[in-house]
């Protein structure tokens, strides 16, 4: 997600490279969270539920929904296109995450996609 909104938050790299360093090839194995991390974090999160990036849904609109799965948990967001935007851009209403129960970590790819739709 943050590759496509990063275009539109501010300094961007500058506020999430604390994080990008975590994720390096070659780096241990067992991440080191520091308090920096966490600040970083809390300001990308903050940055995208606010405007420019989330937007109040208009109603008379079509709206897009994506999901995500994987054997850890499921992620959705709920996207509406901005008028006046060319090319159109679509911009997140919401967004949605959990983490999957034991049973439903034995479900299927396919099923899994089915479940973060519901």
């Amino acid at each position: 997600m943050r590759g496509y909104y990063q275009k539109f938050i501010p300094n961007f790299n500058i506020l999430s490279s604390p994080l990008s360093g975590l994720t390096r090839k070659n780096q241990p194995e067992k991440v080191r969270w520091t308090a920096e991390c966490e600040e970083a974090f809390m300001n990308l999160k903050t940055a995208l539920m606010e405007k420019p990036i989330l937007r109040l849904p208009n109603l008379n609109k079509d709206f897009v929904l994506r999901t995500d799965a994987s054997h850890i948990g499921l992620g959705a967001v709920l996207l509406q296109e901005e008028d006046g935007d060319h090319p159109p851009r679509l911009f997140p209403i919401a967004y949605a995450s959990r983490v999957l129960n034991k049973a439903e970590r034995n479900y299927a790819a396919v099923e899994l996609e089915c479940l973060a739709l519901v």
